[in-house]
């Protein structure tokens, strides 16, 4: 634990993806489903019935919920925190040894 305190100490670059990740991670993604629950999937409840049969109303909520936003909040936090670590790890590697390592890049065929 107290390893880390050294990394955000020392590097300005790991304190600012480390609260980007936690501002997507926690804020972001809470807020979102909070925003939806609240304001989003009653409006659609309410909307919903003059075109769906009522039972099947939740749903239809449940699926467009699923494919119009659970599923690209994924696919987007997954590519931004793989940048983001990556970035952190480099930076902690700087940090550990003072230097940055060559990067070899491999043709894939």
């Amino acid at each position: 634990a107290h390893r880390i305190v050294v990394f955000l100490w020392k590097s300005s670059m790991i304190r600012t993806r480390t609260v980007q990740c936690i501002g997507l991670n926690c804020i972001f993604f809470v807020g979102w489903l909070t925003f939806f629950n609240l304001v989003i999937a009653r409006l659609l409840r309410w909307l919903l019935p003059a075109f769906v049969a009522r039972p099947s109303v939740d749903a239809v909520v449940n699926v467009l919920y699923t494919c119009v936003w659970v599923f690209p909040m994924i696919v987007v936090s997954l590519i931004l925190n793989a940048r983001w670590y990556q970035h952190i790890a480099d930076a902690s590697f700087r940090v550990l040894d003072g230097k940055e390592k060559k990067q070899v890049k491999k043709d894939v065929v």
